[in-house]
């Protein structure tokens, strides 16, 4: 028997944002991201219940697109950052006031 997987390769993009001060989860930071053709937009949100909790991280699904035109980040404290083009297939680490902190490649995605 032989198997053949046609399945299309998609990519995607997470952020980890931190804030200062207060809301060190940066919980309630809405994050834009551009891609062509369109925009797409999610909060940060803990989605807690009792004795639990779930990842902080947001994740975007952005199919074949291996570059991010643009991110903004607005904060709960109404600051507004703007991040020019990112690569997909990475984790970045966000802090409230100073940007890009951190860059991790994706296991396994060279």
């Amino acid at each position: 028997m032989f198997c053949r997987n046609n399945r299309r390769i998609d990519c995607s993009i997470r952020f980890s944002v931190v804030g200062v001060r207060w809301n060190l989860d940066g919980i309630g930071a809405d994050i834009y991201i551009w891609i062509p053709k369109r925009q797409r937009w999610l909060t940060v949100k803990s989605d807690s219940s009792y004795l639990s909790s779930s990842d902080c991280r947001v994740t975007f699904g952005v199919g074949p697109q291996r570059h991010i035109k643009r991110v903004v980040v607005e904060w709960p404290s109404g600051l507004r950052q703007e991040l020019g083009m990112l690569e997909a297939d990475r984790t970045y680490a966000i802090e409230d006031g100073k940007g890009t902190i951190e860059d991790i490649p994706f296991q396994g995605s060279a």
